[in-house]
């Protein structure tokens, strides 16, 4: 279990949590990258300027008090990338 007592105040965070893992983060990130796998749970709270989520299992995300001005969500990094893929083979 990681949790933070105070913000968190980043320009780049990445967070991978997976198996049983619990975080609980309050932060201020410019970048955020996170991904969440099997049975982890992540409650996020604060701001960043962008997101990018990867999460197997959605229900285990707590994000109520967390917000981006970019937020980018898949289910999986295969997703991720095969839209990523498109988007430069659509150029």
């Amino acid at each position: 279990v990681v949790v933070t007592s105070n913000n968190f105040d980043v320009k780049y965070l990445q967070l991978f949590l997976g198996q049983s893992a619990t975080a609980k983060i309050k932060t201020t990130a410019g970048s955020l990258y996170t991904i969440v796998k099997d049975d982890a749970v992540l409650k996020l709270n604060g701001t960043a300027g962008e997101s990018t989520m990867i999460a197997s299992n959605m229900k285990n995300v707590k994000l109520a008090d967390f917000a981006s001005l970019k937020s980018e969500s898949y289910a999986s990094e295969a997703i991720m990338e095969a839209e990523q893929n498109a988007m430069v083979l659509a150029k």
